[in-house]
């Protein structure tokens, strides 16, 4: 189909409706842009922590913490 078929349906659409289609053509991008290269077979994408390094604040001592909640385990 045509980009200009497809861009007079859009705009036959409500302003809810316009926001709807444009929030789900952003999801394809993104998922399309965090794909796994080659397949099912290729490694998943692991968390960038980089944004969230150094603003974790606990209010006791970080080795006693992470001891408690070893042993939990």
């Amino acid at each position: 189909m045509p980009y200009a078929v497809i861009e007079k349906e859009i705009e036959r659409l409500d302003e809810a409706q316009q926001n709807t289609v444009v929030l789900f053509v952003r999801f394809l991008l993104s998922q399309k842009a965090t794909a796994p290269v080659g397949g099912s077979e290729a490694r998943p994408r692991r968390y960038d922590f980089s944004r969230v390094a150094g603003r974790l604040k606990l209010r006791e001592d970080p080795v006693a913490f992470q001891r408690r909640i070893r042993d939990e385990w």
